[in-house]
């Protein structure tokens, strides 16, 4: 029921290296059970920062929800602001649709963001569906708790509960701002899956891979153990766990593990266990990388790597630029900025390309951090992107002038 991959940056790890890093897949490679009935909770962000199209969007997602589910499934609606609110009860589809979209059209935007008030109210009026049902939370927002609980770790704790009474978290951020941090990390944790969506045009697509997604799980309670032999360590937890597998939603892992002096024979063992319809199953993929000169690299593996390590380094540099503490920002940049020139050196020339592009982002953004402040940040896909507010754009800095523009000159831009 599950194929696992494991793939090595190197086909043999660099003399000098003091560490190995690894690409580890999980993808459902069994046929789904039959669509069972789905209870749906649609969680609506109505804070003030969802105003204009934000909140248009996500009240079109709202009525364009109805479109992917099927008889028998049912659908509920949850607001929340500094406070949540079941603004339509659980219902089944084509039931009471007139009053249904009655109802979401009424919707507005209010004050706070209390994203766990929405959470745990989705979870009372999902605990109500009939046992036959899949429980599915479709959390629409653009991820900016001030109310309530807002440390990430604990949202994150709060979806893994969920999903323990068989509540799948999935995610839409909507606007430009949003800090898909977060969102990704609920959808994550939740089992979910996490989407963008800028304008109304991309809710169809979005809306349509949630519903491919309510295939029945393949395989329950994975969990992947990383065994290291030789005195090496995994970098981060040696356990790594998941909830479920579903068609369509394969997860995948960067795994850091760190270098003898000297080995022979398999370094990294992942032995993967889950259950099934049909009992449970197990499966096994070792590594048998060694030390040498003339390795092949797997640029896919150093390019999700480094993606990682860049996002990373710009969301902290934002974040600390935010603060007022703009020489930790610009350090975070600079650190990433020379780790770039030696990579790209013998990259081939998609490399250099997607690479070149971040490497220019980075190097605005901490020409900008000198100066000002952000006023809102988001990650998209591997990109980060930002809003800053400029007290004197009149400065003599053009750095701190950066028109935005628009892929299409008709798409809904918040």
């Amino acid at each position: 029921g599950v194929r696992m991959t494991l793939v090595p940056e190197w086909s043999q790890t660099p003399r000098g290296a003091n560490s190995a890093l690894y690409a580890l897949e999980l993808e459902a490679a069994g046929a789904p059970a039959a669509r069972r009935p789905v209870s749906l909770a649609v969680v609506l962000d109505t804070s003030g920062s969802m105003h204009g199209n934000k909140i248009k969007n996500g009240r079109a997602a709202l009525v364009r929800v109805l479109e992917h589910l099927q008889p028998g499934d049912q659908v509920s609606v949850v607001t929340f602001d500094t406070a949540a609110e079941v603004v339509v009860e659980a219902h089944e589809v084509g039931s009471a649709d007139h009053d249904y979209v009655a109802a979401v059209q009424k919707i507005d935007v209010g004050g706070g963001t209390c994203i766990d008030c929405g959470l745990r109210t989705a979870r009372t009026v999902l605990a109500d569906a009939p046992a036959r049902n899949q429980r599915r939370l479709l959390l629409i927002s653009d991820g900016k708790p001030t109310v309530g609980q807002g440390d990430t770790d604990v949202l994150g704790a709060q979806v893994v509960e969920l999903l323990g009474a068989d509540v799948v978290t999935s995610v839409l951020g909507v606007g430009r701002a949003v800090n898909a941090k977060l969102l990704a990390r609920l959808a994550n944790d939740g089992s979910g899956i996490y989407q963008f969506v800028r304008n109304s045009s991309a809710l169809d697509t979005a809306l349509a891979k949630e519903s491919a997604d309510l295939g029945a799980a393949v395989a329950t309670g994975v969990t992947i153990d990383l065994e290291t032999a030789y005195g090496a360590k995994v970098d981060g937890p040696s356990q790594l766990t998941m909830a479920q597998l579903r068609p369509g939603t394969p997860r995948r892992f960067l795994v850091r593990v760190s270098v003898p002096e000297n080995w022979s024979g398999d370094l990294l063992t992942a032995r993967a266990r889950w259950t099934t319809d049909s009992g449970p199953g197990t499966l096994s993929i070792r590594s048998s990388v060694q030390r040498g000169l003339a390795g092949v690299r797997s640029w896919a593996v150093t390019v999700e790597d480094a993606r990682a390590r860049n996002s990373e380094a710009m969301t902290l540099a934002l974040g600390a630029a935010a603060d007022g503490r703009r020489d930790e920002a610009v350090a975070a940049l600079g650190s990433r900025l020379e780790a770039l020139p030696p990579l790209l050196a013998s990259a081939p020339d998609w490399v250099r390309r997607d690479m070149g592009a971040e490497q220019r982002e980075m190097i605005r953004i901490r020409d900008i951090v000198r100066v000002e402040a952000p006023t809102s940040v988001e990650v998209r896909g591997n990109y980060l992107y930002q809003q800053f507010r400029f007290n004197n754009i009149d400065n003599g800095n053009p750095a701190q002038v950066t028109p935005v523009v628009l892929e299409n000159p008709y798409d809904d831009l918040e």
